[in-house]
């Protein structure tokens, strides 16, 4: 091959590479495509500054179109992720709670390493604290209770040297979007894995009539489309059994019980113990978490545990919603636009709102709809099944001292229990002998 052929052959190589849809024939078309493209290069300034008729730059205007739309791009990614991240942690952790009437003493370095050690043990999402007695909290004061520097919070003052609330909680978690404080009770608002919740923190008084206004200004709160979680010191008890040396039901009982009963909430056995506050003379069961009946057909396992007592005369109180995942549907998540938002958030509401009419229904006709529902494959069913499955739950058993929480071990030992009870016992422990019992002679 010859020196003009080699340069024909690598000429056209390199045409290739810059024009693939149109080859020259020869050299000298491959020369004169060249010279055209290099005096396009040499006058690219000129073209990147051709002007339209309102006399601006069409490659600067096309340039800040692109850029904006970059930004758009790039800031509607990093919502969506921010949305995906904070959906993916509410996923992976279960909705734990504490509320405890810690009597005061935030300032001692104990109890708040006590409190500290709450948080990160049970994984908290959100911690409410009864009867502070302080009237203020700021960053320093709550990085003395919470054991990161994750978190958000509200509180209502102290009334003199009694009262005060405190709610703490994760922000990466729970996102409120309505809080609403008053003297003794706290409202918020926010949504939980697409369930609209409202947490109501409360602190009863002794006084009866304050109790009464209390229930009656924490109603309209409780009657909402919002699923209701209500705890905290209610200073106050359902029943005689739960107040040591109570013979009988008082108006405020009747009150409490009338509170509880108007919004239908259900209340959470509690597991552990039976009274929450004590003293060398007294017990009663004043500390309390009620809930709205759908929840335990959301949570089907919600268990509401009796802490420890330590450094106050009232137990802490855990709940854990211990809901089960199913990833395989929230794999389908994916992100959705303005309409979609709009008619989701409708649909949402009308839900709840046929829910509340729904459980009102229930309310009032009980009987009616048990004997026309109640053997049925219904939801009505499946709550009050739910409901009566967690009142019969033994979360553990005591004997001889020793406590088995395992479900093998207390079927096992409740077998052997009436096992020994009933079992036939083959020794004779009686006589006849010392009767006197005539008996029949020979003759």
């Amino acid at each position: 091959m010859g020196l003009n052929e080699q340069a024909s052959a690598s000429a056209g190589d390199k045409s290739d590479r810059i024009s693939s849809n149109n080859t020259p024939a020869d050299f000298k078309g491959f020369i004169t495509q060249k010279h055209k493209i290099k005096h396009i290069k040499k006058d690219e300034n000129i073209s990147l500054t051709v002007l339209n008729h309102d006399g601006i730059s069409v490659s600067s205007l096309s340039d800040e179109i692109i850029r904006r739309r970059n930004l758009l791009n790039s800031a509607a990614a990093a919502v969506e992720r921010k949305a995906k991240r904070f959906a993916f942690f509410q996923m992976s952790y279960n909705f734990n709670f504490v509320s405890w009437n810690c009597r005061g003493g935030l300032s001692f370095a104990r109890k708040c390493r006590f409190i500290r050690s709450l948080v990160s043990n049970q994984n908290l999402s959100l911690l409410g604290l009864i009867g502070t007695k302080r009237d203020s909290f700021n960053d320093f004061s709550i990085r003395m209770l919470w054991p990161n520097l994750d978190f958000d919070f509200c509180f209502v003052p102290s009334i003199g040297a009694s009262g005060g609330l405190l709610c703490i909680w994760n922000p990466k978690l729970i996102c409120p979007s309505r809080i609403f404080t008053a003297n003794r009770w706290i409202s918020m608002d926010f949504s939980w894995s697409n369930i609209n919740i409202r947490f109501i923190l409360l602190y009863a008084s002794n006084n009866l009539r304050e109790r009464a206004s209390l229930w009656n200004d924490i109603l309209p709160e409780v009657g909402t489309n919002s699923l209701c979680i209500t705890s905290g010191d209610f200073n106050d008890i359902l029943h005689p059994s739960e107040r040591h040396n109570c013979s009988g039901f008082t108006s405020s009982m009747v009150e409490f019980s009338e509170f509880i009963s108007s919004p239908n909430l259900v209340e959470v056995n509690l597991q552990g113990r039976f009274f929450t506050w004590h003293n060398s003379i007294a017990r009663s069961k004043i500390d309390r978490c009620f809930v709205s009946p759908t929840f335990f057909t959301l949570w089907p396992h919600i268990t509401l545990k009796a802490l420890p007592i330590s450094f106050s005369d009232l137990v802490p109180l855990l709940f854990n919603s211990d809901s089960v995942l199913d990833w395989e549907a929230q794999a389908d998540i994916g992100a959705l636009d303005e309409g979609e938002g709009n008619r989701l958030s409708g649909l949402y509401s009308e839900f709840n709102q046929l829910s509340k009419n729904l459980e009102f229904l229930w309310h009032q006709k009980s009987k009616l709809n048990w004997n026309l529902h109640g053997d049925r494959n219904s939801k009505y069913f499946h709550t009050v099944a739910s409901i009566h499955s967690k009142s019969n739950l033994i979360s553990d058993i005591h004997i001889d001292g020793v406590c088995f929480h395992n479900p093998v071990d207390i079927k096992r030992q409740v077998h052997l229990y009436y096992k020994d009870l009933f079992r036939k016992n083959s020794d004779v422990r009686f006589s006849l002998d010392s009767l006197p019992i005539r008996s029949l002679s020979d003759q």
